[in-house]
């Protein structure tokens, strides 16, 4: 997306020489660098989405997240959102629908949920409850 390119562009102007040229090891450090990023912005997104949730409640769904997560990527494509959340808590009529809106108003970005937006959807789900 456009926010990131601009992060990795900024990282490489700020880590080249005058004529834009990025010896071997700079280029290992930057990717190094922007990985730091991520995970940070990963850790703050997950802080704010788990606002209002218990530590055991933040712990059962990143369990289930992780166990959904068999390659290991960090990510869940939307065909795994429902099933992962229903392992956690039997969704009624409305909770589905709402899930299926939420997933659908992702746009692209459903085929790729992080933890952390995996988080925001319980939130949602289990607000569509009343919860």
């Amino acid at each position: 997306n456009k926010k990131e390119c601009e992060r990795i562009q900024k990282l490489i102007k700020d880590h080249s020489r005058d004529d834009g040229a990025i010896e071997l090891s700079e280029a290992f450090w930057i990717v190094r660098l922007y990985g730091d990023l991520r995970d940070e912005d990963i850790w703050r997104r997950e802080q704010q989405a788990a606002k209002g949730f218990s530590r055991a409640q933040v712990a059962q769904y990143r369990e289930a997240f992780v166990k959904a997560d068999q390659e290991g990527t960090g990510w869940l494509p939307q065909a795994e959102i429902h099933p992962t959340i229903e392992s956690v808590m039997p969704l009624d009529m409305l909770q589905a629908q709402t899930l299926r809106r939420e997933l659908h108003m992702l746009g692209e970005r459903q085929e790729c949920v992080d933890f952390p937006e995996y988080l925001r959807l319980m939130r949602v789900v289990l607000g569509a409850a009343g919860f």
